[in-house]
């Protein structure tokens, strides 16, 4: 998957979540340039979406509505 499907997978859920992952992987990839990402870039990321999705996740109040 590159980035461009995996940013329009994302948009159909959530389109302001799948612009933080274009400018995020657009950022790695201007910072680090390599064609794999690195152990510490892959956690980098996988953290900041970690928090994105906590951030994004319902309440258990707004699941009871």
């Amino acid at each position: 998957m590159n980035v461009e499907q995996l940013t329009a997978s994302i948009a159909q859920r959530d389109p302001l979540l799948a612009n933080a992952v274009s400018q995020m992987v657009g950022y790695i990839q201007d910072k680090w340039a390599a064609p794999y990402p690195t152990k510490k870039q892959t956690e980098t990321v996988n953290a900041y979406l970690h928090s994105c999705l906590l951030y994004t996740s319902p309440s258990p109040r707004d699941r009871t509505r």
